[in-house]
């Protein structure tokens, strides 16, 4: 019986096999060429150019020629770039092709993403232009080591299909572009790259499948719904973004998108050849998910998408003003300490032309050296300043490498403060450490029992991976509990200057459009109850601040109702979250290690 079994099985299986093999195999993509390899880093190509200014350096890369390391630059800057040359960069791939061009090809192009902006890529094959968009999402590889702590720190690949009659047998010549949009002027500048916009390259391929086809006719479409809200005067709108591809020119383009009795209509690009382009839909406020149509329209051919709309959380961002204070990092104590006094000086004036600016201290020693240096007038002013909850200052005497202090150091450390607040008569409630990746366990227990409530804490997270690695960030909030019980609820950011990194400085609104969605994609889960998240801190450390960063707030919230900002200090956003997540709801009790800083 058993014998009868294993023989009908061998004979269905022989039989299934033989049918498959019957069916035609479609053939693998083949690799025609490669520049770099697929890792999710940057490190095997140059970093950037010695001026980008000069259109003369721009790469010419011949294929079978040119070497990675020596031909390739990792870093293509925006075409709205002012501090790369306010110009497009074009980086250029030569390549022979031996026979006449058969079947589909693909240019497959990973990318990582770590300026504020997000420039689109322009793809041009033999003097014919298709644009596409990215779609990154945060990655925490660390590929590219120095610039993982990044909040905004992702990676997408994009897969764009050429068509096939723009190839040709022989010399061929590939042409890719940063293209930034809007395209005006940029002058903002970010913590890590040249300027405010880049592309940043992983590794670039040409793949051919003999045996595809390429559909010069065939249309995508989707509608995504964004973050952000407008006011309008019949109500709030959501700005939908709705994303076409398609592989041929057009003319006469439109895009449709019906929801429910609103039809909003906007007209596409007919100035490219292939690829995709973006429009945007201000729909009218919808409180749970909506079905709706996209139509498209390329050439008098209508396709036509269902779409499900689901509403984006209005969120409230919190942006608080600070700077790092790092002692003999930049300079010697004593010019460090007028620096940092100058900031205050400031700040000060940035609260005197705009009432709404908030400043926040690294430590009392700023507050201690600005006393010192400053006449009484200004002393008052200050003093009045932080009374007025206009300037915090932290409960800690700066930011501690808690592993090496003793217990009593971390308790005296906090008397300085104390007296302070009680003699201008403002509350002491929260402590920070910026840029030292060091929370002894202890450290908890202390900060409670000196009346702390809060803890706000961001280090470079590639000096100590592990606290990247843990991604306690997408943690936060959560109580920290000391060995004796005692807690305080801490807030761990990935990394500080996070107003630079988002928006360049000084701060670009159009920046903050890119950049915001990614930002806020770690705390878009359902256990985050909160609408608010607070952006620690404005820019690097010791440096004189950016008066533009006191119009950040003002000029965003005209353009946009959400994401709302305000400034403020520390406490302000940590009270709030706290009352919408309750007391225990989607908090998790922890405990912490301690690591020392590698500088």
């Amino acid at each position: 019986m058993l014998n009868r079994l294993l023989a009908r099985a061998c004979i269905l299986f022989l039989g299934m096999f033989c049918s498959q093999a019957l069916l035609p195999v479609k053939a693998a993509e083949q690799k025609v060429w490669q520049i770099g390899e697929f890792d999710k880093s940057s490190g095997e190509f140059r970093i950037q150019l010695s001026d980008y200014a000069d259109p003369k350096l721009d790469p010419v890369y011949t294929i079978g020629k040119s070497e990675p390391a020596k031909d390739w630059v990792a870093l293509q800057p925006g075409s709205a770039n002012t501090k790369a040359g306010f110009r497009p960069h074009p980086f250029t791939i030569l390549f022979d092709l031996p026979d006449a061009p058969q079947g589909s090809y693909s240019l497959v192009v990973a990318l990582l993403h770590y300026s504020p902006r997000l420039p689109i890529l322009q793809v041009e094959i033999n003097g014919h232009r298709g644009w596409f968009y990215q779609r990154p999402k945060l990655n925490y590889d660390a590929g590219d080591t120095a610039d993982v702590f990044l909040p905004i720190y992702s990676a997408d690949t994009i897969k764009a299909d050429l068509p096939t009659h723009f190839l040709q047998k022989g010399p061929n010549k590939l042409v890719l572009t940063a293209i930034d949009e809007p395209s005006e002027r940029d002058d903002a500048q970010s913590p890590i790259i040249v300027g405010n916009s880049a592309i940043i390259y992983d590794a670039v391929e040409l793949v051919h499948d003999p045996a595809g086809h390429y559909s010069a006719g065939k249309v995508t479409a989707e509608a995504i719904p964004t973050i952000f809200y407008k006011s309008s005067a019949d109500g709030l709108t959501e700005i939908v973004d709705a994303r076409v591809r398609s592989g041929q020119p057009c003319r006469n383009g439109k895009a449709v998108l019906t929801v429910g009795k609103t039809k909003l209509t906007q007209p596409l690009a007919c100035d490219r050849e292939f690829g995709e382009q973006q429009v945007d839909f201000e729909v009218p406020e919808f409180t749970s998910n909506v079905k709706g149509e996209l139509a498209v329209t390329l050439s008098g051919r209508t396709s036509r998408f269902p779409v499900e709309l689901r509403p984006a959380k209005k969120w409230t961002i919190f942006v608080v003003p600070h700077e790092h204070l790092d002692i003999g990092y930049s300079d010697y104590q004593s010019k460090v300490a007028e620096i940092q006094s100058r900031a205050i000086d400031e700040a000060l004036g940035m609260i005197r032309s705009n009432p709404e600016y908030r400043y926040s201290m690294d430590g009392y020693w700023c507050a201690e050296q600005f006393m010192r240096g400053r006449g009484k007038e200004d002393v008052e002013k200050f003093k009045e300043a932080v009374a007025g909850r206009k300037i915090f200052v932290p409960a800690q005497y700066a930011s501690d490498v808690t592993g090496f202090a003793t217990l009593e150091d971390l308790i005296r450390s906090f008397y300085p403060t104390h007296e302070f607040q009680k003699q201008v008569g403002a509350p002491n409630d929260y402590a920070n450490i910026t840029d030292v990746p060091s929370y002894s366990w202890s450290y908890a227990s202390v900060m409670a029992a000196a009346g702390l409530k809060y803890f706000i804490a961001a280090s470079d997270n590639y000096r100590a991976p592990i606290l990247l690695i843990g991604r306690e960030h997408e943690n936060t909030p959560f109580w920290w509990e000391g060995p004796d019980g005692g807690k305080v609820l801490m807030w761990y950011s990935r990394h500080y200057h996070q107003v630079a990194t988002l928006f360049g400085l000084p701060p670009s609104v159009t920046a903050g459009r890119d950049s915001l969605p990614l930002f806020l994609e770690i705390y878009n889960r359902p256990e985050y109850k909160s609408d608010a998240v607070l952006v620690f801190g404005t820019q690097v450390e010791n440096t004189d601040l950016f008066p533009q960063q006191a119009d950040l707030v003002n000029e965003w919230n005209k353009l946009y109702a959400y994401p709302k900002m305000r400034f403020s200090g520390f406490s302000e956003p940590m009270a709030y979250i706290a009352r919408q997540m309750g007391d225990s709801s989607g908090l998790t009790g922890k405990l912490w290690m301690s690591f020392g800083k590698i500088c």
